[in-house]
């Protein structure tokens, strides 16, 4: 029988104890070396691992690397619990956690193909929450969007089925009405916050100038 904290009589590491998590989504694997590693039951019983398993200098890293893929995997699942993320913002946060770069892109994968990360999903539930809370045009939109890693194609279909003509006039409108009274008069300031907010020239000029013209000839 094999001490718990030491070797084996050859030197040789080995697995001194398998541990499975509570939620049985974890397997804790000891080695007598003092090292333990968290990976999944499918890796676990990929790598066909037992008590007293020896564990040389490939397996260990392959554990490691197990172990590794299960935290980063188990982290994005607690960010995507908490709010829709885009592909790209998912990336950014796991590199600030500082994983590899090789297990980022197998954790995507996986979000994706079981459907957790969708950029699609993501920009629609997005842009329903913008059109509710913010009074944007295209441009604004589109610029948000694209700082969030989604495709461009995906964003003009989106835009095409969710924001038509008719709703791009009632957020300038009503955008209108709250940038009148924060210009102070002056026009081109009145004109620049529009377009700030995604609006073109055009729309602009069409239907806010003369309102701008109507609201500050009325205060004179």
């Amino acid at each position: 029988m094999h001490a718990e904290n030491s070797s084996s009589p050859n030197g040789n590491t080995y697995i001194t104890g398998i541990k499975t998590g509570a939620s049985g989504e974890t397997v804790q694997i000891r080695l007598s070396d003092g090292s333990s590693f968290f990976i999944h039951p499918e890796k676990y019983a990929e790598l066909g691992l037992y008590r007293d398993c020896p564990v040389d200098h490939d397996l260990k890293e392959k554990l490691q690397e197990a172990a590794t893929l299960h935290s980063a995997m188990r982290k994005a699942l607690q960010l995507s619990a908490r709010r829709d993320h885009s592909l790209y913002e998912m990336r950014l946060k796991l590199r600030q956690r500082e994983y590899p770069e090789h297990i980022i892109s197998v954790v995507l994968d996986k979000l994706h193909g079981l459907g957790i990360c969708d950029d699609r999903r993501f920009a629609e539930l997005w842009l329903q929450s913008r059109m509710r809370k913010k009074n944007e045009g295209p441009v604004k939109i589109k610029a948000e969007l694209a700082k969030r890693g989604v495709d461009a194609g995906i964003v003009e279909e989106l835009l095409q089925d969710m924001l038509g003509p008719e709703q791009v006039e009632e957020a300038l409108e009503r955008a209108t009405e709250t940038v009148l009274k924060r210009c102070r008069g002056d026009q081109d300031r009145f004109v620049r916050m529009l377009q700030n907010r995604g609006f073109s020239w055009t729309l602009i000029k069409k239907h806010s100038i003369g309102k701008f013209i109507e609201y500050y000839k009325d205060l004179r």
